[in-house]
This record gives structure tokens, C-alpha cells and sequence, in this order.
């Protein structure tokens, strides 16, 4: 596969690899939980020490005095990776240069893709209610389906859109920039994968020692290593090669984002109304993504984008330029 010069950050040549952007994303990405490992636990401490000097009963002290370490650790660091990104993005010169194309039919491209998205996981959900034992979690009105598919639409869009910037627009092309195409598209799924899993048991002996923070944060980093689950690793893991190469075939976010949101908002408004009784590792349960059924569809996906991307030319119209060299 070619390099195509518009994927590429920096002003880097196709015959060129530069890996800095790349260095610098780990070096955000870890340093947020580093930060977070050492200023969470203060944040923690003081906000103990003002509930108990109000003695209060409610109120917001009281709420916040409530939370675990952890939840301050994970506070902490959301906020340094979200400050940290934001200079990343400077840094790699991204602004306005991320790959969102309306124009040329963009919106009706979003929509094709949502509709394929949405269409291949009730595949899914079809298969579950016909097969196992699948019941609404309550009474279902024409009312309630309408309000949790509107939460679930609205949250996938804003979902969606964030993480298509970040993972397909910034990583995806940082990744790009520094390494042979295949490489980067795997490399950079692995990771899309391996940050969704943060989630970690909370062990309250870490508040008594000083390196408690540190521990937790240490954790939380390589969770996907210690606490995922291999079919949901694996389906997110294709998740994130697909989208790749929705982006790389198509050069807009709109289409993985439209792709992304199909998936979230089925997933999200199932989970919401029905649940499972039992759980088969080939179709999974209501979450869906730790079922077979969802990683051969994926894996079918992936080969068919793979074919269509390793036989067609890369010849980006000048709209669609995404801020490398034309």
C-alpha cells in the first residue's frame, strides 16, 4: 500500500518516516495518568478534610467526600489529557485539518454509513431475540423506545465525532506519518482498543500509602493488559481497523462517523431496553461486542474495505486535502 501525502503530518514526505508526533502522544497520554496518580490523591485529601471540618450530612461536600480515590485519579487525569490535547492538536497543525468534508454530499455519506453501521449490529440483535432469552428490561411504550433512542442518537453523535477526530484525524495519521501503512493502521486500532479499557478493582489500602496514586494510575494504564476480556478487546481491536480503513478509503470523518454512530446508537439503545438471560459466546449478550457473531462481521468488513482500499488509486480531489503535501 502507497503512503498517500495528504494523510501525512508535518510536512512529511511519502518516502519519509517521522515518529515525533507519535512519541509525543504516549508521552501525553502517560503523563495524564502520571498526573493523575500524583495530584488525585491531594484532590482526594482535601476534599476528606472539608467535609469533615463542615460536618455536614449533604450538600456537594458531602457527595464529593463520598467518591472513591480512583474517581479522583480518573477526574484528574481526563483533565490533563483533555488540556494536553489540545496543544497536540496545535502541535500537529490540525485545526480545520482533522477530514470532516460536507461538501460533495458528505451529510448523505454520514447517513450511508450509519445505515450500514446500524444495519450489521441488528443483525445481531435480531439473531438475540430470536435465539436466547432476551426480555425488555421494562414495559415498553411508543414514549420511552422514542426518549432512549434520542439520548442514545445524540450521545452517539457527540461520541462518535470526538472520537473519529481523535483516534482517525490526529493518531491514525500520527501513526501514518511514522510507519509503513499496515503498520499504522494495526498499531494505531490497538490502541483505540486498549484505551477503552481503564476500569479497574479499587483497593481502599492504596489511600494509606503515599504511592497508592501512583499504583492505581499504573493500573488503570495497562488495564487492557490485566483486566480486559479477550472478545471484547478483540471486537473493539476491529472496530478500530475498521474505521482506519473507512477513513483511509473514503479520506472523510463523516463516513466513520457516520459508521461510528450506527454502532453506538443500536448498541446503547438495546442495552437501554432489553436484557439478556444468558450470554453464548457466539452472539454475545445485550452489550454486544462480546459475542463471535460481532467479530466475524467485523473481520468480514475488514477484509472487504482491505480489498476495495489495495485496488483502487489514491488520488484525493483538492477539497479533500488533509493537510499534508498536495
Amino acid at each position: 500500500m502507497r503512503r498517500p501525502s495528504y494523510f501525512l503530518l508535518f510536512q512529511t514526505r511519502p518516502d519519509a518516516y517521522d515518529s515525533r508526533g507519535v512519541r509525543v502522544f504516549f508521552a501525553v497520554y502517560f503523563g495524564a495518568f502520571l498526573l493523575g496518580g500524583l495530584l488525585g490523591p491531594l484532590v482526594h485529601g482535601l476534599v476528606q478534610v472539608l467535609a469533615e471540618g463542615r460536618a455536614a450530612d449533604g450538600g456537594l461536600l458531602a457527595y464529593l467526600s463520598g467518591k472513591s480515590l480512583i474517581v479522583y485519579i480518573d477526574r484528574v487525569r481526563l483533565f490533563a489529557a483533555a488540556i494536553s490535547l489540545l496543544w497536540l492538536i496545535q502541535y500537529c497543525q490540525l485545526w480545520g485539518r482533522f477530514g470532516f468534508h460536507w461538501r460533495d454530499g458528505g451529510f448523505r455519506q454520514g447517513l450511508r454509513w450509519g445505515f450500514v453501521g446500524a444495519a450489521s449490529l441488528c443483525t445481531v440483535v435480531l439473531l438475540q431475540t430470536l435465539i436466547q432469552d432476551v426480555s425488555p428490561v421494562e414495559p415498553l411504550t411508543v414514549q420511552g423506545v422514542a426518549e432512549v433512542l434520542l439520548r442514545a442518537l445524540a450521545g452517539a453523535l457527540v461520541l462518535s465525532f470526538l472520537e473519529e477526530a481523535l483516534f482517525r484525524g490526529m493518531l491514525l495519521r500520527l501513526f501514518f506519518t511514522a510507519f509503513r501503512p499496515w503498520t499504522a493502521i494495526f498499531l494505531s486500532a490497538f490502541v483505540f482498543a486498549a484505551v477503552h479499557f481503564k476500569r479497574v478493582p479499587y483497593d481502599p489500602a492504596l489511600t494509606e500509602v503515599w504511592w497508592g496514586g501512583f499504583a492505581i494510575a499504573g493500573k488503570m494504564a495497562f488495564a487492557f493488559i490485566f483486566e480486559s476480556e479477550a472478545l471484547p478487546f478483540l471486537n473493539l481491536f476491529l472496530v478500530g481497523l475498521v474505521l482506519n480503513l473507512v477513513f483511509l478509503l473514503t479520506r472523510s470523518l463523516i463516513a466513520c462517523v457516520g459508521l461510528h454512530a450506527g454502532w453506538v446508537v443500536v448498541r446503547n439503545t438495546y442495552g437501554k431496553l432489553a436484557e439478556s438471560g444468558d450470554s453464548g459466546l457466539f452472539l454475545g449478550s445485550t452489550i454486544l461486542v462480546d459475542g463471535l457473531l460481532c467479530a466475524f462481521i467485523l473481520l468480514a468488513f475488514a477484509v472487504f474495505l482491505s480489498y476495495a482500499l489495495l485496488f483502487r488509486s489514491y488520488k484525493a480531489p483538492p477539497e479533500h486535502n488533509l493537510g499534508g503535501i498536495s
